[in-house]
């Protein structure tokens, strides 16, 4: 385990990032994840870069063109298989007339040298050793709690006030608890409150008329041995209406106290992200009120990071969400409110569950099956971007209709750690709604073995 942040750390600050490039750009979610565990372990200075130069592919289409005219910009991806991804994160960039750098620290052998990274740490990986190192990746990102499902979410860090066991016991008097299954033994408990009960969605006070619905929302929670973090989850349907002028967000600056666009019109993807933070904010402050009433010791707040947000989304205004969290929490934590115990319950795994996930991958495979035919033909010939087809969560639970909601919750949570789902947006019928991926082409390659269709 330490080797490999050893190597990730050294690959990084070999770099020398901060001197040598102007922004620093992490490919998709595990690459993200990876910056941010290793900044949190090493410090920026040792990885010789700076967070302002941080950003994630996602942000670039929310900048304009002069941003990055004339910058140098490195772009990282933790494994490289068939090249396409950099390749077309490289083009946007340079479409900006940016000076790109590419780097990759795992390349399989199958990427074509004319789209292998620029530098790399290991290359000419077989498929066993890909895996492999694929996963000591995934076991270094559970070691430090950075999951993939909380790569876009605020992360609020806690003091732990009692043991982990006796805030188990707490957590399970709120309803809905859904032990998350790791594949490492990581020390830490993963844990997911599935549509908290005392969540009332009336509170979000979004604009009258907006025509905004919220899907299944939950509360994420990580407990480890002296701190636990909770990571408030909401997925919004967004009309796509709300990215044109006429978006009822923008004439009620209040509904969103942090968002500040940086183009106009917003991206695609703007709204949705915008309605999803302000409303995981006011689930995190019922939690927190909830939390609160059932526990006798002070809760402290250990940290409230949010920058990696704004690498996320630059239209977002890093301080000002800070300032409303920091509030959201004190406010939460100094009330006085005392609420009736409900009456929790633990949802236990069931003993089909891996048949379960199977399903969940099986019907998540089968929307991508044209995506798997088109990988067939030589990457020169395919025209334009290719990207595999996603199923928004909504089709999930209405297709998986005979497995129970918080069991598909449960799977998708499990397979979205283990970097076998990639969450996505995606439009249906209209509205931008949350969906779900195989997270790349040697994924795709080896569930497609395990599953058929």
């Amino acid at each position: 385990m330490e080797t490999i942040r050893a190597e990730l750390a050294r690959f990084l600050a070999s770099r020398n990032i901060s001197t040598n490039y102007d922004f620093f750009i992490a490919v998709e979610r595990k690459a993200m994840a990876i910056v941010r565990a290793l900044v949190e372990a090493f410090g920026d200075q040792q990885l010789s870069l700076r967070r302002d130069q941080l950003l994630s592919n996602a942000a670039i289409h929310h900048m304009g063109a002069e941003i990055f005219e004339g910058k140098r910009v490195l772009v990282f991806d933790d494994t490289e298989f068939a090249g396409t991804t950099l390749t077309e994160v490289k083009k946007s960039l340079l479409e900006k007339n940016a000076t790109v750098t590419t780097a990759a620290f795992l390349v399989h052998q199958d990427c074509p040298p004319s789209l292998m990274a620029d530098c790399w740490y290991y290359r000419n990986l077989d498929n066993q050793d890909y895996h492999r190192k694929r996963r000591e990746l995934l076991q270094f990102l559970h070691s430090t709690q950075q999951l993939l499902l909380d790569t876009e979410h605020m992360a609020i860090r806690f003091n732990l006030p009692t043991s982990a066991g006796e805030l188990e016991k707490v957590l399970l008097k709120l309803g809905n608890l859904l032990h998350i299954p790791s594949p490492f033994d990581t020390g830490s408990t993963f844990l997911t409150q599935h549509k908290p009960p005392f969540f009332d969605v009336s509170r979000i006070g979004l604009p009258q008329g907006s025509g905004l619905t919220l899907d299944p929302c939950k509360d994420r929670w990580i407990i480890g041995q002296n701190r636990f973090w909770i990571i408030p989850i909401v997925f919004p349907s967004v009309p796509e209406s709300f990215d044109t002028d006429s978006c009822p967000l923008r004439q009620d600056p209040k509904s969103l106290p942090f968002c500040k666009f940086l183009t106009f019109p917003p991206a695609n993807d703007t709204c949705f992200h915008c309605v999803a933070l302000r409303s995981s904010a006011e689930l995190l402050s019922s939690t927190l009120v909830t939390l609160k009433s059932h526990i006798n010791t002070k809760l402290e707040v250990a940290e409230i990071p949010v920058c990696h947000l704004r690498a996320l989304f630059p239209f977002l205004d890093v301080k000002t969400i800070e300032e409303w969290v920091s509030k959201t929490v004190s406010e939460a934590i100094g009330t006085q409110e005392r609420l009736v115990p409900f009456r929790g319950s633990e949802i236990p795994l069931p003993d089909d569950f891996q048949s379960n996930l199977l399903e969940v991958l099986r019907l998540t495979c089968k929307e991508g099956e044209n995506w798997a035919v088109r990988l067939e033909t030589p990457i020169q010939d395919r025209p334009g971007k290719q990207v595999q087809k996603g199923v928004s969560f909504e089709s999930l639970y209405r297709r998986l209709s005979y497995i129970a909601e918080e069991e598909v919750s449960r799977c998708l949570d499990v397979l979205i750690d283990q970097a076998i789902l990639c969450p996505m947006v995606l439009c249906e019928k209209g509205r931008r709604k949350r969906g779900i991926r195989i997270d790349g082409e040697f994924t795709f390659r080896m569930v497609s073995q395990m599953v058929s269709f």
